[in-house]
């Protein structure tokens, strides 16, 4: 792929960021604010690629959009966290409130931190960085890298949390990348059209529901006994039963994981 097509790509995924900042500034919808994450997530996945293929290169999420990014992150966590605490057995007394809190202020953050006028920063943002040819070989050697950060952790004698999220990244980018080549490069694609794309996304969804369930027990330990230490008592049966539903995830999640790297190897 010839420099001029992948800055036309980086334009054309930029813009889509933008948009979509400028309609969640407008409604803090929370579809919209899902939309803006996976499209700034399939940039950075092009990014990626190109840092691998030249370890010089400087390019980088504008930094408003990074910064929006996190606000999005936090947004996007408390709302999943709302949906889990309406289920039958995961009631927290209190932490809707607590929730609604963080919205208000990341709300408040994210008025102070958008400085999209127009699109016409895209350009100069491009200008300024270096981008050289892509060969099929190039997303070959992503791929195969890819798999072999997957292929080490996962062979640790014990999976950590944060193995099952850094698994999770790597398995984004290939998913993020393989769109962009659906759509921009077929050539590329067919480099890579062996690798299981169905388990890959099975995969992906299986550790996201995980991670979503360990942040909010992070969050309730951290952040809300903190605030409120009286009302550890009364949800104690709650946060044990959530408790073991995790242990049991892991073990569901770790056998997942131990079984997709035999899928890889053959």
């Amino acid at each position: 792929m010839k420099e001029a097509k992948i800055r036309l790509i980086l334009s054309d995924r930029l813009v889509e960021v933008y948009r979509l900042c400028k309609q969640i500034n407008e409604d803090f919808d929370k579809e919209c604010i899902h939309k803006f994450r996976l499209s700034v997530k399939t940039f950075r996945a092009l990014i990626h690629l190109l840092a691998f293929q030249d370890k010089k290169s400087k390019l980088k999420l504008p930094e408003t959009i990074r910064r929006l990014y996190e606000i999005s992150g936090v947004v996007r966590e408390a709302q999943i966290e709302s949906e889990i605490i309406k289920t039958p057995g995961s009631e927290i007394p209190g932490y809707q409130d607590h929730l609604d809190l963080v919205l208000i202020e990341q709300k408040s953050k994210w008025a102070e931190h958008y400085k999209i006028k127009s699109n016409r920063g895209i350009d100069k943002f491009l200008n300024r960085v270096s981008i050289k040819d892509l060969t099929t070989d190039d997303v070959l050697d992503f791929f195969v890298s890819r798999k072999a950060t997957i292929n080490q952790i996962i062979k640790s004698q014990k999976i950590s949390n944060d193995h099952i999220h850094e698994v999770r990244k790597q398995l984004k980018d290939m998913i993020y990348l393989t769109g962009i080549l659906k759509k921009y490069w077929k050539s590329g694609l067919k480099k890579v059209k062996k690798s299981p794309s169905d388990a890959i996304k099975n995969l992906t969804t299986e550790i996201g529901e995980f991670n979503d369930q360990r942040i909010l027990l992070e969050h309730i330990v951290s952040h809300y006994f903190e605030q409120n230490p009286s009302i550890k008592k009364v949800i104690k049966p709650v946060m044990n039963a959530m408790g073991l539903k995790q242990v049991e995830q892991k073990k569901i999640m770790t056998a997942s994981l131990r079984q997709f790297v035999v899928l890889l190897a053959n």
